[in-house]
């Protein structure tokens, strides 16, 4: 007996894997598909559409349709006899470190996120509203000690 199959890891670490893999792929290709067509667009004169295909590329990263579609095609229809998703040992071990991989990864991203935002809100209790002549001396001498435009204290 496998110490796979003993922890029942053989189907639900493939198909997280394989979902995440065609979810990133399906995004990626559509983002450089609408990519050039909103910078032909734009050229054309159609203001700021490469922003709107944007906001719907996003959905393609954040639902899984091909893996869905795949899935749905296997299993109604048999169109990939059942082999859509192999289970050989070198594909679990592999889907397994890449599992743990992207898990571990994903936390790291969602600590670093947590801590800026609990930072920024630090940041935003201590702040206050000034008056415009503050203001405008604070744009004047933030420019002065060179921080430029994009950059706060």
């Amino acid at each position: 007996m496998n110490w796979t199959d003993w922890i029942g890891w053989t189907n639900w670490t493939v198909r997280i894997v394989c979902c995440l893999f065609l979810t990133s792929l399906t995004g990626s290709v559509l983002f450089v598909f609408w990519y050039m067509i909103g910078r032909l667009l734009e050229k054309a004169g159609f203001v700021n559409i490469l922003y709107a295909f944007m906001k719907l590329i996003m959905l393609f990263y954040a639902v899984p349709i091909l893996y869905i579609a795949m899935s749905r095609l296997d299993f109604e229809y048999g169109i990939y006899r059942g082999d859509l998703f192999w289970y050989t040992e070198t594909i679990i071990i592999v889907c397994d470190v890449l599992l743990l991989l992207w898990a571990v990864g994903a936390c790291c991203i969602l600590y670093q996120q947590l801590r800026l935002m609990y930072r920024s809100r630090q940041v935003y209790k201590e702040s206050f509203v000034c008056d415009q002549n503050k203001g405008e001396l604070f744009q004047k001498i933030k420019w002065i000690w060179g921080y430029g435009r994009t950059t706060l204290c």
